[in-house]
Parts: C-alpha cells; sequence; structure tokens
C-alpha cells in the first residue's frame, strides 16, 4: 500500500492515532482525544516564540501547515495568522479538519488537496511549518516536497520542517520492517499478533539525508539554521528553521 493511501485509510478509520501514534488516542474522536488540540496549541507557541527569539519579528499574515491532518496545529495556526492554509493528501482527514474548524467558529482557514507539486496551494507564506509528515513519504518525494515548500516561503518568513534522520532498528527490526513493506501479508500478520486491526497500515519511517536538505535550504535562500534533534524511543528525527534572507 503506497503510502498516500495509507494516510486516507487512516483518516477514515482512525485519524486521530494517525496524526499522533500515542496509545490513548486509539479510536478517538475530536471530543474525546484529551490532550490532543492542547498540544497542538503548545507546539505552535513554542515554535513561534522560538523563530522570533532568533529571528526577530515577522510578517503574520500567511501560514502554512504541510500535512494538517485533523487540524492539531493549523488550528493554532489561525490565531497567530491572519490566514492559514492546510495541505493534506486524504480528503477524510481534510474533512475532519474542516468539522474541527467549524465546531470552533474558525473561518480563516484553508483546507487544499496535497499532491508533490502544492499545485493546490497559491502565492507564499511568512510561516512554513511540516512536523511528524515528511517521514511518512518516500525520499524521492519528500525531497521534491521540501523544494516546493521552500520556495512559497515569503521575503524574511520562516520555515520549520521535521524529518527523521536514523530509525535506529536492530537487525531483526529492519529485517520486519522491509518485509512488511515488501511481502504481501506480512504487515497484516504482524498486526494479527499484536491484536491491531488487520487491515490496518504500515507507518512507513523513511531516513532523510541532513546534508541533503541543508543544501536545499542553501539553494533556495534560507539564512543559517536552528537545527534540533530529537529522540523518540530509537528514532532520531530532526527540525530545521531557518529564515529566508531579504531578496
Amino acid at each position: 500500500m503506497d503510502t498516500d493511501t495509507a494516510w486516507e485509510r487512516w483518516g477514515r478509520t482512525d485519524p486521530y492515532y494517525g496524526v499522533l501514534s500515542v496509545p490513548k488516542f486509539r479510536g478517538a474522536s475530536s471530543s474525546t482525544a484529551e490532550g490532543f488540540f492542547e498540544s497542538g496549541d503548545a507546539f505552535i507557541r513554542d515554535r513561534l516564540e522560538e523563530a522570533t527569539v532568533a529571528f526577530g519579528q515577522f510578517n503574520r499574515s500567511r501560514a502554512l501547515d504541510f500535512g494538517c491532518g485533523v487540524g492539531r496545529l493549523l488550528i493554532p495556526l489561525t490565531r497567530h495568522f491572519e490566514q492559514a492554509v492546510g495541505v493534506d493528501i486524504s480528503q477524510s482527514m481534510r474533512a475532519e479538519c474542516q468539522r474541527n474548524l467549524d465546531a470552533r467558529g474558525l473561518t480563516n482557514a484553508i483546507l487544499v488537496q496535497s499532491d508533490d507539486a502544492l499545485s493546490e496551494t497559491a502565492g507564499s507564506f511568512d510561516f512554513v511549518n511540516s512536523y511528524i509528515v515528511l517521514q511518512h513519504i518516500p525520499v524521492d518525494r519528500g525531497y521534491r516536497i521540501i523544494e516546493r515548500l521552500l520556495s512559497v516561503v515569503a521575503p524574511s518568513g520562516v520555515i520549520s520542517l521535521q524529518f527523521t534522520v536514523h530509525r535506529g532498528d536492530r537487525r531483526h527490526q529492519a529485517l520486519l520492517y522491509w518485509a512488511q513493506r515488501f511481502i504481501p501479508g506480512v504487515q497484516m500478520l504482524t498486526n494479527a499478533v499484536k491484536g491491531r486491526a488487520l487491515g490496518e497500515p504500515l507507518v512507513e519511517m523513511n531516513e532523510y539525508d541532513l546534508a541533503h536538505v541543508l543544501a536545499l535550504f542553501s539553494l533556495h535562500g534560507m539564512g543559517a539554521p536552528i537545527i534540533e534533534q530529537g529522540i523518540e524511543g530509537r528514532v532520531h528525527s530532526v527540525t530545521v528553521m531557518a529564515q529566508r534572507r531579504d531578496n
């Protein structure tokens, strides 16, 4: 199953767990996902505070959240920017996101269909964000998406992208992951052993090359980046945040 199809299935069957894979969010809804949206509020507040400390005040006209899911990060962006645009490949995720926006009376958000060229996304943005999304996309596509995200950052705008750089698998873990991806039936069997729904998709965790990503940032006119490391279990990730140099 390709990652776009898998994401749509998560959107139909378990969207909150699909966005934030914490056990307490399995089977959750917008009314039962305790702490889900609060965590998004805290994340966006911290990101913007860090960007302001590092780069000074920047425009708060338009923000983009790539892989917006059900709106965990998009909703707080609507409170900090005049307009927030959420981009997601899954129609089911976007539908749930729209319900969450409507329930809060938020009218300054736009949801658009994603593709690798962001062809439905118009204009430039003062803040571009993507968090726990790119690692679930094969890297050859991911690099193209990163280039497109960099291209829509407005002058003096800020971009913050998070991605996995090392899975940290032991040999048997790497073998099982390979089998789940490429041998029919292995993912279903793994689900059965772990007591999960048989059709639950594999969550891909693809490794990006940090040096290549930094080269893309430089090529697209970004200034010196802030690089933050993250470790969750055996998975190592990096968040790169930078400001576009004035043209």
